[in-house]
């Protein structure tokens, strides 16, 4: 999943993803809807992390690969 990783990172570093604002993440099963990380499909196969945060006012979902996810939130931490 390195390159998957690498787009999640592209990404955090270009500013496109808001900071976690909860430590709450729901474990998911993919539906092959697109991850808030690097953007690649999710399938059934795939655990799938999905997460509320709060940008700009408005509560969204976020919904990662696992190792999207552990991306986002050690980039976020380390900022």
């Amino acid at each position: 999943m390195g390159a998957l990783v690498e787009k999640t990172f592209d990404k955090l570093r270009a500013g496109e993803l808001p900071a976690p604002t909860t430590n709450t993440a729901w474990i998911l099963y993919g539906n092959g809807t697109s991850c808030s990380g690097c953007g690649e499909p999710m399938y059934h196969a795939d655990r799938v992390y999905s997460t509320h945060v709060t940008s700009v006012g408005a509560e969204i979902v976020l919904r990662f690969h696992c190792d999207c996810y552990e991306a986002w939130v050690k980039f976020k931490r380390s900022r």
